[in-house]
């Protein structure tokens, strides 16, 4: 009965606020948190490790930064901000919207042996920050992606096998993220999707799936 990011289930949650992202400012991201010592350690350590230039904005004097820790350019502009203030303030009408496209991929696409659709936990609402198919074994995922790229479908890969990257890489085998780094792929999700497109897409990705056949 809580949402993600309430400050009673954890002491900090973090939201990313790319692109693809339920809601979006175009890039970076919103630290939620109910402590005020974890707010300062964010705000200054996203602001190269000196207290918000927000924070000083009320001082009757000149207040002098003061660099007492290491940090980062991290700030989300003022511009970025503002769009995110009001994708915020959107985000049960963004989230209807994503369901009913899925809704409409869920009758479309269901049938086929070919992919797995997303599942939905009960008593959880899916936000669909990305609409992955778990592509067949016996389907090329690649060459399928391609194909639909060409026809102006845009796909791309649905989600990273971490351990199988240079930087993170480990012995550990992983199977099933390696699995579905393979067989992952993800197709146009957004609130704004007509019915027209979701079966144009849907329509697509069956045809397209049936030619890629290994």
């Amino acid at each position: 009965g809580r949402s993600a990011g309430d400050p009673t289930l954890a002491d900090a949650a973090t939201f990313s606020l790319h692109g693809r992202k339920g809601i979006t400012s175009g890039e970076g991201g919103v630290v939620t948190t109910g402590r005020e010592d974890v707010d300062a350690f964010v705000g200054s350590r996203l602001s190269f490790g000196v207290e918000s230039a927000l924070a000083r904005s009320g001082s009757g004097e000149l207040p002098i930064p003061v660099f007492a820790n290491l940090g980062w350019n991290y700030k989300l502009s003022d511009i970025a901000a503002a769009v995110a203030q009001v994708q915020l303030g959107r985000l049960e009408q963004i989230i209807e919207g994503r369901a009913r496209a899925a809704s409409g991929y869920r009758e479309l696409l269901g049938g086929s042996e070919l992919f797995e659709l997303p599942a939905v936990a009960a008593g959880r609402t899916h936000p669909y920050q990305t609409y992955a198919l778990v592509i067949a074994p016996e389907v090329d995922r690649d060459r399928m992606a391609v194909r639909l790229r060409e026809i102006g479908v845009g796909c791309n890969i649905g989600t990273f096998a971490c351990h199988l990257q240079p930087v993170y890489a480990t012995t550990d085998r992983c199977a099933v993220s390696a699995d579905l780094f393979e067989r992952h792929l993800a197709i146009p999700m957004h609130a704004e999707l007509s019915e027209a497109d979701v079966e144009r897409v849907a329509a697509a990705v069956v045809d397209t799936a049936a030619t890629c056949l290994r």
